[in-house]
C-alpha cells in the first residue's frame, strides 16, 4: 500500500453542478483557480465515477479536521484525523487515518467528500 496519497485529480471529473445557481457547469462556468462558479462565487460540486460520491476541491488551508478526502491512489475516503501548520509556513501536515502524516502546499488542491 502507498504511503503517498493522491489527493487532487481533475481528469476523473465527470460533470460540476452549482448548488447556489441550481444548475450544471461546464469547464469554462468554472473558475479553476479557486473551483468556484463564476456567477455566484460558491464552491461547484463535483461528480466522478472514481469517487461516486460528490466532492468539493478545496485548498488545503480550506480543509478541516474530520474531513474526508478522497485517496486516488487506493479509490477511498480517508478521514483526517489532524492538521498541524508547519513551522516553514508554507505547508500543512495532514494526520491522516491509517497512513500517517502527509505534507501538503498551502496551494494545494485536496478533493474532498462535499459538506
Amino acid at each position: 500500500m502507498p504511503r503517498y496519497i493522491k489527493m487532487y485529480n481533475k481528469a476523473f471529473d465527470d460533470f460540476y453542478e452549482c448548488g447556489e445557481c441550481e444548475k450544471e457547469l461546464s469547464i469554462s462556468d468554472i473558475d479553476t483557480s479557486d473551483w468556484t462558479c463564476k456567477e455566484c462565487k460558491e464552491k461547484v460540486v463535483i461528480y466522478s465515477t472514481e469517487t461516486k460520491r460528490p466532492l468539493i476541491r478545496l485548498f488545503s488551508t480550506e480543509v478541516n479536521k474530520s474531513d474526508f478526502i478522497f485517496n486516488y491512489h487506493q479509490g477511498e475516503f480517508v478521514e483526517i484525523r489532524g492538521i498541524t501548520e508547519l513551522t516553514n509556513k508554507k505547508q500543512r501536515m495532514f494526520g491522516l487515518a491509517n497512513y500517517g502524516g502527509q505534507e501538503v502546499g498551502l496551494k494545494d488542491f485536496v478533493d474532498c467528500l462535499w459538506r
